[in-house]
């Protein structure tokens, strides 16, 4: 027999939509999943203070285990995580992303998919929202023009040809921004 009754339910169901608990005569709940997680949900609701509160109180007394669990998930979910640093610092979402990353590097022309990584959204640090976001650079290029802004002489910063590509892409980002309505606010 492959199939239960659950207690919450009263619906039979097969074995495999239960949870499994060594301590029954079964080795499963007797609630099934569907029923399990709607009565979390409802505890979480009624109870959310407190829930919030172990939470955060195991997240502090567990670094290690939340920097292990959160790498894994960055890692196993890297276009989810880019989506939501690029949603949450620029403001940008999934499908501008994806537009911008399907885009040749503003600097070299590298076109995207060549490189090791993903192309990079490039924005200007010294503003946050839709509005700081100057294109899309390869990787290289993207090390390279922090490193050239700051003026630092270092690999691709000391070609003069890509000193120029450099300076035409800033150069024709700083129209942008001062041709723009919300510029200066």
């Amino acid at each position: 027999m492959n199939e239960k009754r659950c207690s919450k339910c009263s619906l039979v169901k097969p074995h495999d939509v239960f949870y499994r608990d060594g301590r029954t005569a079964d080795g499963l709940r007797s609630a099934c999943k569907v029923c399990l997680r709607a009565q979390f949900r409802a505890y979480q609701r009624a109870h959310k203070g407190e829930a919030d509160a172990r939470s955060r109180a195991w997240a502090r007394a567990n670094p290690e285990r939340v920097a292990a669990r959160d790498r894994a998930w960055n890692a196993a979910h890297p276009e989810k995580r880019d989506a939501v640093v690029q949603r949450w610092r620029l403001g940008l979402t999934h499908d501008q992303t994806a537009e911008l990353r399907r885009r040749s590097c503003a600097i070299c022309g590298l076109p995207p998919g060549s490189g090791r990584v993903a192309h990079c959204i490039d924005h200007d640090h010294t503003m946050t929202g839709p509005g700081s976001v100057r294109g899309t650079l390869c990787r290289r290029c993207n090390l390279s023009l922090g490193r050239h802004e700051r003026g630092e002489l270092y690999g691709r910063t000391k070609c003069p040809a890509w000193q120029a590509s450099a300076d035409a892409y800033l150069e024709r980002h700083q129209i942008q921004l001062s041709a723009s309505p919300d510029a200066g606010q």
